[in-house]
């Protein structure tokens, strides 16, 4: 476990989504390979994996939040900059991991921005 750059790229192409990043900047995934080849050697059975793929379990930073629309895309109650009424509550606002699992932090975070939506919709 551990935390890459955040360096990746998302993008379209001929109607397919692209995920795009240079492994070699995340040290971390050369660990992970040596910890999966380690532990196929002491059990003596076959880890099977893929060097090529991209490995993620919570994925985040895709809609971070920000002071701003340039600076990211929800503010700091969860609310798109760009689309007032449309709230993000899950681990892509976050700007860095938080910590592993992340799932206290994401409980956290939708429990924060619903309290501060239903107090703006009862006033």
């Amino acid at each position: 476990m551990g935390e890459d750059q955040a360096d990746g790229r998302i993008r379209f192409s001929n109607g397919r989504l692209q995920l795009e990043y240079t492994r070699e900047n995340s040290p971390v995934f050369e660990r992970i390979f040596t910890a999966y080849d380690l532990l196929a050697q002491l059990s003596g059975k076959p880890v099977k994996y893929s060097r090529k793929g991209i490995m993620t379990c919570h994925p985040l930073g895709g809609c971070r939040i920000g002071a701003s629309a340039q600076e990211g895309v929800v503010n700091s109650r969860g609310e798109v900059h760009t689309s007032p009424g449309l709230y993000i509550v899950d681990a892509s606002v976050f700007t860095a991991p938080t910590g592993s699992p992340p799932t206290l932090n994401i409980a956290a975070w939708s429990s924060y921005v619903a309290e501060r939506l239903i107090n703006h919709l009862k006033t």
